[in-house]
């Protein structure tokens, strides 16, 4: 989903022209996404956009709500306590202690503004550091040079799975490229 939170938006790292162009040769099919995820339409209209709203732009995740029913057939009685789990992938420029800044006091002001009687308390669980690297290099284009030879075909530059905290740590500890 997308970060409807300002802040969080906004110190998103500009993308480069380079950048730009590794999105164009990926083979995505709007369509056969649509289908897979069951709905109709997108918040995106092209490739591109979708692609880059998945892998480089902050997005929220929900993990699971505890407390509700979730049994089949119609449930009456409203729980004294439903507990509500997400994620936010943070992107270069963000830091674990801002996003959790902005996006708790994001939500205590949407929900102060609903006037309800009830109590809404929000808190970060655990955070990773994002993590991405240049894929030009050596390294990197090793590993797509010996892609292209085994699979017949240039690999897809994408940026999924770079907030996976070990990833960031492993870099960071041994002062290398991963």
């Amino acid at each position: 989903a997308v970060v409807y939170n300002a802040e969080v938006r906004e110190n998103v790292e500009p993308m480069t022209a380079e950048e730009k162009e590794v999105y164009k040769p990926i083979q995505f099919c709007l369509d056969e996404y649509k289908g897979d995820i069951g709905c109709t339409s997108l918040q995106k209209e092209t490739k591109e956009q979708v692609l880059q709203q998945r892998w480089r732009y902050p997005s929220l995740s929900v993990h699971g709500i505890e407390g509700a029913f979730d049994g089949v057939g119609c449930k009456t009685v409203i729980p004294r306590k439903v507990t509500g789990k997400f994620s936010i992938r943070i992107v270069p420029n963000h830091t674990i202690e801002q996003v959790d800044k902005d996006t708790c006091d994001y939500v205590r002001k949407v929900f102060a503004e609903l006037g309800s009687p009830n109590k809404c308390k929000v808190s970060m669980i655990h955070g990773g550091n994002w993590w991405v690297t240049d894929f030009n290099d050596p390294q990197y284009v090793a590993g797509r040079k010996a892609t292209k030879r085994v699979y017949g075909c240039e690999p897809d530059l994408t940026r999924e799975g770079g907030s996976i905290p070990v990833t960031f740590n492993f870099s960071k500890k041994q002062q290398v490229k991963v």
